[in-house]
């Protein structure tokens, strides 16, 4: 049979100390927990100002395009440029001098049709093209234009 023995100092800084303990480290395990979330929310806050100075960057880069009137010549220094660069822009060209549409996306951008000398047979230097912006991946060829400088320049669009 059990016989109940009397709690004695002992027993009570036995129990002080592990409550002490737990006390500790549940105060340890907040902090890490608080200070991981913290951090998190940190990281989104940079990530989002890297994307809006990102997206301003593209905007101030291809301002020019931007519902302006260019010349032909123009035209083919930007597809070039976008041949270059790896394709980061969608361009579309409604008529060439032979009215005939083109399009350069990322798929196509190593094509011949974008050499130089393709290029210049097929974009007169000095048609006017109007030029607009095409922003969130929308198609070139059907984009309407929305000045919204908050979103992501994807595309040019030129119109004879």
């Amino acid at each position: 049979m059990f016989i109940a023995r009397p709690l004695i100092m002992e027993d009570f800084k036995e129990i002080a100390y592990f409550a002490v303990g737990l006390i500790i480290a549940a105060f340890i395990i907040t902090l890490v927990a608080t200070l991981g979330i913290t951090v998190g929310q940190m990281a989104g806050i940079r990530n989002g100002e890297l994307m809006s100075a990102d997206n301003l960057r593209l905007a101030r880069q291809h301002n020019a395009y931007n519902d302006q009137l260019v010349m032909g010549s123009d035209v083919i220094a930007l597809i070039r440029e976008n041949a270059v660069d790896g394709g980061s822009l969608d361009i579309f060209v409604d008529r060439d001098s032979s009215g005939v549409s083109m399009t350069m996306n990322r798929a196509n951008h190593t094509n011949a049709a974008w050499r130089l000398s393709s290029l210049t047979q097929r974009i007169r230097a000095d048609s006017v093209y109007r030029a607009i912006l095409v922003y969130d991946g929308q198609n070139p060829a059907t984009a309407v234009h929305v000045n919204n400088p908050a979103d992501s320049v994807t595309g040019v669009r030129f119109m004879n």
